[in-house]
């Protein structure tokens, strides 16, 4: 009859099947996949638009077209390579290591010596030997000033930092959690993103860093934080044991860690690199509060070991100005109880350069600068910027 199907023979029925299949991935593909895919690649070039996921190549371009941009993504552990490029690209005289208590120790208080400062990229010994064994081939600074705290040598300390451990390479994993906080911050702060300046007006990459958080200035070393954070700044602030609790406890230095710092110091020897150990101050009723906290006699072991020679044992010099007075007792200085502001660290190198051992090694410190710069400070009403 007409207008009457037809049966469909066994022979037409895979025919027409395949046909219905390649309809419905046609329509998943344009409805789905297509939009997916338009729209990551969106977001990618969004993330790499503002740093975030930049690689060493072009954080290099970056800081040869602007030389006063200032980085940082908000993923930690994907620094170490893109510092590592540019120690490759400087080949610095004086390479600084070490954690963020380091990180404000810049260049202009090391001239006229090339510098780098490496810092905030590595956490437990073991992982400094791992970025010593990624520097750039043939290269070997003049010296290496990296940080040892006493703290560093407790259990806790690699506990808590080694998921913070540097990711060389491309990380899949890392890109998609880089790309989320993207779209997440495009939502809420477009024209925070898409300005990429920071809040003095500098060109800028990375969210941390255009989200007005830490930053890495292109010595490496990092960009003095809007001082509007630290108005809540005062002793009994500095006091409180939530403002120190990232000093990890321990009631001895650790065997893990005194072997990872040994393999550290042997393999910088090998390479013919001279190794100076430096412990940066503490605020110093915080150092006085520990001394006495039954939980911290990590500091007293350090110090005994100290007193017997271990340093002098790893054939380095260590410089220890934890007690730093009369800066150290004085909390204008300090960001927060273990974080010295850019004076401090002034004082440090100065401090520093007089000490024979590293007058030999760096016989030609601006000290005589550096002491101009402390004496002016002193009329300042608070110590955490220098001539800024």
């Amino acid at each position: 009859m007409s207008g009457v199907p037809s049966p469909l023979s066994p022979e037409d029925a895979p025919s027409v099947e395949r046909r219905e299949w390649r309809r419905f991935w046609k329509i998943a593909f344009f409805a789905t996949i297509l939009p997916f895919l338009l729209l990551t690649g969106v977001l990618e070039g969004l993330a790499s638009y503002v740093g975030e996921t930049y690689t060493p190549a072009q954080l290099a371009r970056e800081l040869d077209k602007h030389p006063d941009l200032v980085w940082m993504s908000l993923h930690v552990q994907t620094h170490a390579g893109l510092k590592l490029a540019q120690v490759a690209k400087l080949r610095p005289e004086v390479l600084i290591m070490g954690d963020s208590r380091v990180g404000k120790l810049r260049a202009n208080m090391f001239r006229p010596y090339s510098f780098y400062n490496l810092s905030r990229v590595s956490w437990p010994f073991s992982t400094y030997t791992e970025l010593l064994r990624r520097l750039p081939p043939g290269y070997r600074p003049r010296v290496i000033i990296f940080s040892v705290d006493f703290f560093m040598f407790s259990p806790q300390f690699d506990e808590h930092y080694q998921p913070m451990a540097p990711i060389y390479g491309f990380n899949l994993s890392e890109n998609l959690a880089e790309v989320h906080n993207v779209a997440t911050q495009m939502l809420q702060r477009p024209l925070t993103l898409l300005r990429r300046t920071d809040f003095k007006g500098r060109p800028a990459r990375g969210l941390s860093c255009l989200l007005g958080e830490d930053a890495f200035l292109p010595d490496g070393s990092e960009r003095t934080p809007l001082l509007s954070h630290f108005t809540h700044n005062s002793p009994a602030f500095f006091m409180q044991k939530d403002s120190w609790s990232y000093i990890n406890a321990g009631d001895k230095m650790g065997d893990a860690q005194m072997a990872a710092l040994k393999e550290f110091v042997d393999l910088g020897k090998q390479m013919g690199i001279t190794m100076v150990a430096v412990q940066m101050p503490i605020y110093g009723p915080v150092v006085r509060a520990l001394e006495k906290d039954p939980a911290y006699g990590i500091l007293q072991d350090f110090r005994n070991h100290v007193a017997h020679g271990y340093f002098d044992k790893l054939g380095i010099p260590f410089i220890d100005y934890i007690n730093f007075p009369p800066y150290s007792d004085d909390y204008r200085y300090f960001f927060d109880p273990a974080h010295p502001g850019l004076p401090l660290n002034a004082a440090v190198v100065v401090a520093l350069g007089s000490d024979p051992r590293i007058h030999a090694l760096l016989p030609n410190l601006p000290l005589d600068d550096l002491r101009r710069q402390l004496q002016a400070d002193k009329a300042a009403s608070e110590h955490l910027t220098l001539n800024q």
